[in-house]
């Protein structure tokens, strides 16, 4: 079931790239793929061209910054709702 909602997160993501952002395909599909950030800026460093790198690297690291940025913040207080849920400590706050 991950797998595929990997793929369909990917192809929409990718579509989005093409139709809205006016990306090339190759631009698009490097962009949208979920992975390392390493792992993508290693395979597109390796296509040697110097105008794919700037948009890829831009749209890998923005998902990066996101996911370590707001991620903690969301599981914290979805953590601390159900801590209040499960001792009954929101009547008291």
């Amino acid at each position: 079931m991950m797998i595929l909602c990997v793929i369909i997160s990917t192809i929409v993501v990718t579509f989005y790239f093409i139709k809205v952002l006016k990306y090339p395909k190759l631009i698009s599909i490097l962009s949208s793929l979920p992975g390392g950030f390493a792992t993508i800026s290693a395979a597109v460093l390796e296509l040697k061209d110097n105008h794919i790198h700037q948009k890829v690297l831009l749209s890998q690291a923005t998902r990066v910054i996101f996911i370590v940025s707001l991620l903690p913040i969301i599981f914290f207080y979805e953590k601390r709702s159900s801590e209040f849920r499960r001792f009954q400590l929101s009547k008291y706050l």
